[in-house]
């Protein structure tokens, strides 16, 4: 026979049968301390073992994306590689200036940090050639600006002719 209790009832009573549940169970996991089972070396070593494995495998992975990524990184999503950045130039802190080629138009499109905006439609595409590229590596370039930097500073030298006043 089962009892016929509204709603309202079982709504008041189910928690405090579920709190009573819980206080049973909790006792009883008191009144029972368990041992904790000693480790064995072999254990110990299994489970490090494990650890590192786990740990390397989830280095490898990343490393992988990061490859894939790099190697596959352009995703043409949307214009379907019909959105291209032609240039830009920096106006300021954050503020660029950048030409995009959008299929058979070209747009000036004016970037900060919070907003975009069009600026020029242009009615002739600006012929873009690429120009040559210097495979030049830092150290270079760097010993090229310290030698320009050092002609630079000797003509100011030699062209004060060594006067004093």
């Amino acid at each position: 026979m089962m009892l016929s209790l509204p709603a309202k009832h079982w709504m008041r009573t189910l928690p405090w049968l579920l709190l009573g549940l819980y206080t049973n169970t909790a006792f009883a996991v008191i009144a029972e301390p368990k041992k904790t089972p000693v480790l064995a070396e072999s254990d110990i070593a299994g489970s490090l073992i494990q650890t590192t494995l786990g740990l390397l495998f989830i280095v490898l992975l990343i490393l992988g994306a990061a490859w894939a990524v790099k190697r596959f990184g352009h995703f043409n999503v949307g214009a379907q590689g019909q959105l291209k950045v032609v240039g830009g130039v920096s106006l300021g802190q954050r503020e660029r200036a950048v030409l995009l080629q959008v299929g058979e138009k070209q747009l000036v499109v004016g970037v900060t940090q919070g907003h975009i905006q069009t600026l020029l439609v242009l009615d002739e595409p600006l012929s873009v050639e690429p120009g040559p590229v210097k495979n030049t590596s830092f150290a270079e370039r760097l010993s090229g600006a310290i030698t320009a930097r050092q002609s630079a500073s000797s003509s100011v030298d030699s062209g004060s002719g060594g006067h004093s006043s």
